[in-house]
C-alpha cells in the first residue's frame, strides 16, 4: 500500500495474483445463485432486490 501523489489522505492498495483468482474462483458459483434467485422469485423482484435489502438493514439497526 502507498500513498497518492499528490494526495497523502489517498490510499493506493492492489491485489496480489492469489488475491485476483479468489473472486474469480467464486465467480461460477455467484452466477449460479444468482439464477436461482432469480428463478425463485422473478426477474421483476430481482430488480428491487437490492433495495429491498436496504430497507430490511434499516430495521435490523
Amino acid at each position: 500500500m502507498g500513498r497518492g501523489e499528490e494526495d497523502q489522505r489517498e490510499a493506493v492498495v492492489g491485489l496480489t495474483p492469489r488475491g485476483v483468482a479468489v473472486p474469480e474462483a467464486a465467480r461460477p458459483a455467484w452466477g449460479a445463485c444468482q439464477t436461482r434467485i432469480e428463478a425463485r422469485i422473478g426477474a421483476a423482484s430481482l430488480d428491487f432486490f437490492p433495495k429491498t435489502l436496504k430497507e430490511l438493514q434499516f430495521f435490523a439497526a
